[in-house]
């Protein structure tokens, strides 16, 4: 079984589901990307995505999509050309609504083998916190579970 990140997480606009693979230079990660309206609920139907890299505060690569594949989901198609730590952010632009969900740090890894590695590093704990900040009110945890490879992202009141 192949690891994949799973996180939800939520502004004052939207919730943000989404899944992707690690991110390896030079190889493409399909992200499957579910925004809903957090006023009603409802998914959103149409609209922009951009998955920026960042590092230092400055965007290092942008991959953008143009209309969702289905209701409310975007399949954009990430290609990092450089390893490192960076910045991930996910943002929707439509005639709706405006919102950027500001993931956090993730691993581009040089290649697949490193992120095997890594990530197989992580199998013996079952919940490990890897991140904790506080953005407008919305205390955020991400977790790595590492059983499943899979980061979250819960929000707490």
């Amino acid at each position: 079984e192949e690891p994949v990140n799973v996180i939800t997480h939520y502004n004052e606009w939207t919730e943000l589901f989404v899944e992707f693979p690690p991110l390896i230079v030079n190889q493409t990660s399909t992200f499957v990307a579910h925004f809903t309206k957090l006023i009603d609920f409802k998914p959103i139907t149409s609209g922009v995505i951009d998955v920026s890299l960042r590092n230092e505060g400055k965007t290092v690569a942008r991959f953008r999509v143009s209309a969702p594949a289905a209701t409310g989901i975007f399949l954009p198609d990430i290609v990092p050309n450089k390893a490192g730590e960076f910045e991930l952010l996910i943002m929707l632009s439509s005639n709706e609504i405006e919102s950027v969900h500001r993931i956090g740090s993730i691993t581009v890894f040089e290649t697949s083998e490193l992120a095997k590695v890594e990530l197989e590093q992580h199998r013996d704990f079952s919940l490990l916190p890897i991140r904790a900040f506080q953005k407008q009110n919305l205390e955020q945890t991400v977790y790595l579970n590492a059983p499943h490879q899979c980061l979250r992202v819960q929000n707490q009141h």
